[in-house]
């Protein structure tokens, strides 16, 4: 539940100002220097003739500056219910319909309260003309957060004619239940062929060569064919080794 929001502080009308204002003043001039005065003078003589014990260091100073500001508050609240008369003479003061109730012992409802506190707008700005408010549209609370389907005309999809209406029978997505899918196999490898699968390819891998064949020009020239057939002779003569001068070339003889 939503708080409900801070009062706003009460704006005084011209006229209520007015008499504030002279209200203050009054009450200064006729009530709170007679009052202050007596007591300032009172307490005073009553320092002096002993009756009040003065300021071991001040003296008499501080009792009586006490009594003058005693005078002025007694003063400002003696005056508040003249005051409040003024106010309540006034004809069109909303502050003095309030001293009028509270006086004539009206508290009010709690509605009514807020309705002091919290006054209508359309009382303050005139009432609003009927024609500026929509008739589509349904007057709610803060507190109604549903939404509804909107009733402008042309928008309003419920008896709109779908397009699956024209189709002929057996066609369209209703259909497509109706009809029975075929079922779906599902192959299950079982150890033995899982088995025989990894052998396979242990074999590739086994006999696959890490080379690919080599051609005839990527053999070497000093890697020549050689005949195992013949013994292998530990004792074979070397070939005799030709002589070259410095350049690299035979001699012959």
């Amino acid at each position: 539940m939503t708080e409900p929001p801070p009062p706003t502080p009460y704006k005084f009308s011209h006229e209520e100002l007015r008499v504030l204002e002279q209200c203050n003043r009054e009450s200064f001039y006729q009530r709170c220097i007679p009052l202050s005065t007596i007591l300032g003078i009172s307490t005073y003589y009553g320092v002096k003739q002993g009756t009040l014990l003065p300021n071991p260091r001040f003296g008499a100073t501080p009792k009586v500056f006490g009594a003058i500001v005693v005078g002025y508050l007694l003063g400002k609240l003696s005056y508040q219910g003249k005051c409040a008369e003024k106010l309540m003479a006034l004809p069109n003061s909303r502050l003095g319909a309030m001293l009028r109730n509270k006086r004539a012992g009206k508290h009010g409802t709690h509605q009514e309260q807020l309705e002091t506190e919290h006054p209508d707008p359309n009382s303050l700005y005139g009432k609003v003309p009927s024609s500026d408010f929509y008739s589509d549209v349904k007057q709610k609370t803060y507190m109604d957060i549903d939404t509804d389907r909107p009733n402008v005309a042309g928008l309003d999809d419920t008896f709109r004619p779908n397009v699956d209406d024209g189709l002929p029978p057996g066609f369209g997505p209703s259909s497509l239940k109706d009809e029975e899918l075929p079922p779906q196999t599902s192959h299950t490898t079982t150890y033995e062929e899982l088995r025989r699968k990894n052998r396979e390819e242990y074999e590739l891998k086994k006999t696959k060569p890490y080379r690919g064949v080599l051609s005839p020009d990527e053999v070497p020239d000093a890697l020549e064919a050689r005949d195992y057939n013949q013994p292998n002779d530990a004792w074979t003569k070397p070939a005799e080794r030709k002589k070259t001068n410095i350049y690299g070339d035979i001699f012959e003889k």
